[in-house]
């Protein structure tokens, strides 16, 4: 008997079938992965190779295309020069960078934190209550009173394209005439006009006892009208000055005005043209507003003021640079406008439930616990994370989102709202990037022109710095009612005292430093507003307002100071 069975033809034809089969798998899993190792090492290079080459472009256009130097003389020995305004047509840096991926992913990831939050409140309620609905009550009375904020509103637009855009017209027309009105008497006009913008939207917000978010709308706009009017004024008055009637000669225009013509050396408007694909094309370095370039093309402009239809596209479009002409989109993407709007909402909520998940059990008994320095320490701490989330959402609704949905609905080209702020090693580096359409309108109408008027470079950035940080004050002031300077001290004192600090930083240490300080002053900022604002609802320390001398000790002195402190 044989020991062994030799094998079945069969079981052996079957063996082999089975290893090729093996092995062609194994060669096609093998084949699949070298092609997703490829693919992937490829797709790693053309990222790389595609952010060098947008760098260099931005790093080109930025060195190019961002600024202009004009010549102004200051003297008959020297002479200095200002850079100056140009736009250009440029995405937002987010909205290049969330094109990659992994920024993607960091997007998705705060999605999921709104998400968190919304179940996490809906949670407590359940537990609580038992049931789920979601309280939005505060949310809805921070917005209160719509139709007074759309009236006031309306009325604030009204009196910037009627009433001041006619007054600058007929000035910029008839200056010429022999029977004309004094320039210093429609210097007192205007003038008269800004302070009648400065006080009734003040009015408004007192009067009608707005809440905090319907109030910094309305000082919000009217800021942003000041600054819009004080820019096409500003552009425009030298292109009047320079314009005339074929019939009159500019010397005899100069003399009537009492002006030397020697004198009328002022900067002004960049145009910009688009082509068919929407690409900008620049076609003079200045503006034809400009007497420079006005010199060299003719002996005047061709009209004293712009059309009605240039300053009303002006008025809203996102930015607070006058110009003739900006380069323009070929067309308006409707879902890039929605998904913006969207955006803004969403923040809206999520800034929402960031006060109310730690922000108002921390303060809403304040007026019943002893405060202590121990205790305001641990609340500055506790608020340093919730602060910078704030921070970083109003950026992101405002300066990206909102900005983004204007610029789209104007078709605006133009998008460079800010720039890597959150990479800054300096804080002079940083209050440049963070927001870039307010900083334009500073350096261009306050520091340059203070540079023109030969005031020294300290003082002018001096200037900038305390009229910024007034101006953010006075917004907190009226939506809280009360004055509490934290914020002025915070950013015209400590921050303008970290510009020096940080002014030579080039090592990853000095960015880390410049995210501390803000997660510190942010936190600050939080702790000592909200506890103002509990103790101004709680603390009864001062008797009845009966004369204005009361309602300027109410105002100005903090409740805080004086409710259950225990040193």
């Amino acid at each position: 008997m044989r020991a062994g069975r030799e094998p079945d033809p069969v079981d052996s034809h079957f063996g082999e079938e089975l290893d090729k089969d093996m092995n062609a798998v194994h060669l096609r899993h093998l084949a699949q992965k070298v092609r997703a190792e490829f693919l992937g090492r490829l797709d790693g290079h053309l990222e790389d190779l595609l952010d060098s080459f947008v760098g260099e472009v931005e790093k080109q256009s930025e060195t190019d295309c961002m600024f202009q130097e004009t010549h102004h003389k200051t003297s008959d020995k020297e002479s200095k020069t200002l850079k100056e305004k140009v736009f250009v047509a440029r995405e937002s840096l987010l909205t290049q960078l969330l094109v990659n991926k992994n920024i993607k992913t960091i997007y998705n990831i705060f999605i999921a934190m709104l998400i968190v939050f919304i179940m996490n409140k809906a949670v407590h309620e359940y537990s609580e209550t038992g049931g789920v609905k979601l309280n939005v009550e505060m949310l809805l009375w921070q917005f209160g009173q719509f139709p007074v904020v759309l009236s006031t509103w309306c009325v604030m637009m009204m009196w910037t394209m009627v009433v001041n855009f006619v007054l600058f017209q007929y000035w910029a027309n008839n200056r010429h005439k022999k029977r004309h009105i004094p320039d210093p008497i429609w210097l007192g006009v205007y003038v008269m006009s800004q302070l009648i913008m400065g006080v009734f939207p003040i009015w408004s917000v007192v009067n009608h006892q707005l809440p905090p978010a319907s109030t910094i709308i309305i000082i919000a706009e009217q800021l942003r009208l000041f600054m819009k009017l004080h820019s096409f004024v500003r552009e425009n008055i030298p292109r009047a000055l320079k314009w005339r009637p074929p019939h009159v000669s500019n010397g005899s225009l100069l003399q009537r005005n009492g002006l030397n013509g020697r004198n009328g050396h002022v900067r002004t408007n960049g145009h910009m043209r688009s082509n068919s694909e929407g690409t900008p094309r620049l076609r003079t370095p200045i503006s034809g507003n400009s007497p420079a370039s006005a010199s060299r093309t003719s002996d005047s402009p061709s009209s004293p003021c712009p059309d009605f239809s240039k300053f009303l596209y002006f008025l809203f479009a996102p930015t607070l640079i006058y110009r003739d002409q900006y380069p323009r989109t070929p067309s308006i993407r409707w879902n890039v406008v929605n998904t913006n709007f969207l955006q803004v909402l969403g923040c809206l909520f999520y800034t929402y439930y960031t006060f109310e998940r730690f922000c108002i059990p921390i303060f809403k008994n304040f007026s019943q616990e002893t405060l202590t320095l121990q205790r305001l320490v641990l609340c500055v701490f506790s608020c340093m994370l919730p602060g910078t989330l704030v921070l970083v959402l109003a950026f992101f609704a405002i300066l990206h989102s909102w900005m983004n949905a204007f610029a789209e609905m104007m078709r605006f080209a133009d998008r460079q709202f800010y720039k890597d702020w959150w990479n800054c090693k300096s804080y002079a580096n940083y209050y440049r990037t963070w927001n870039i359409v307010v900083h334009d309108w500073l350096y261009t109408y306050i520091y340059r022109d203070f540079q023109l008027l030969r005031i020294s470079k300290s003082i002018s950035m001096m200037a900038v710095f305390v009229i910024s940080a007034f101006v953010h004050e006075y917004v907190l002031s009226f939506a809280f009612g009360f004055f509490y300077p934290v914020l002025m001290f915070l950013f015209g004192g400590v921050g303008f005292l970290f510009i020096f600090i940080t002014s030579k930083g080039s090592s990853n240490i000095y960015n880390i430093f410049v995210w501390l300080s803000l997660f510190m002053g942010n936190g600050v900022l939080m702790c000592l507003y909200s506890q103002e604002w509990y103790a101004r609802q709680n603390c009864q320390t001062t008797p009845e307002i009966v004369t204005y001398w009361d309602f300027l000790v109410d105002l100005t002195v903090p409740k805080s100071f004086f409710c259950n402190w225990k040193l």
